[in-house]
């Protein structure tokens, strides 16, 4: 097939092509948990979207924390462990109710862009 897209058009070509992961130059794969060690409920994945999204902290002596933008979420609210794909450079604190009251998250994995 050929036509805008798919190569030069009028001496301009728009269609790049370079090594790269597709997700951005960081994304965290993090799992999360809840106030039982296990389920996540709505309020509380509700409360952790919002706090990661605006760098939220409930400590007093730590203010702010890096901002995450959530690009997906995966399992069953109210059963078991949930993971949830954080796009960002920062540094993703895993202490316990950081970004929200009763959310613990930690690192599974991470994907970087460093072609």
């Amino acid at each position: 097939m050929a036509g805008i897209g798919f190569g030069a058009f009028n001496g301009v070509d728009n269609y790049k092509v370079e090594v790269s992961n597709g997700l951005g130059p960081r994304t965290l794969i993090v799992s999360i948990v809840g106030d039982d060690g296990t389920n996540v409920t709505q309020a509380e994945l509700d409360a952790f979207a919002i706090g990661i999204g605006a760098g939220a902290s409930l400590q007093e002596d730590n203010p702010n924390n890096d901002v995450f933008t959530i690009a997906g979420v995966a399992g069953e609210v109210g059963n078991g462990t949930m993971h949830v794909a954080l796009q960002g450079t920062g540094t993703l604190v895993t202490t316990a109710g950081e970004y929200a009251a009763g959310v613990t998250p930690t690192v599974v994995t991470t994907f970087e862009n460093d072609f």
